[in-house]
């Protein structure tokens, strides 16, 4: 739930990703970016653009994790 994150960026990209997740649209790093471009991404946005920066290079030796630790948060929501 975002009212899990201390961060409110990081509350704001785990609202995006489980809308995109929930309604079964693409939710890899380049959904999220348009998702947020259309949202009217500007300078305001600079801390969720750097976490989803953050959370995207978070295991680039396994991305698939990441997929993987949003779905079990997802499932706890």
């Amino acid at each position: 739930m975002p009212a899990d994150f201390a961060e409110p960026a990081y509350a704001e990209l785990f609202t995006v990703i489980a809308e995109l997740v929930t309604s079964g649209q693409p939710h890899d790093p380049a959904s999220i970016a348009a998702v947020l471009h259309r949202a009217g991404g500007g300078q305001k946005d600079v801390p969720l653009r750097r976490a989803r920066a953050d959370v995207v290079t978070a295991d680039t030796t396994g991305s698939s994790a990441a997929v993987h630790y949003a779905d079990i948060v997802l499932s706890q929501s």
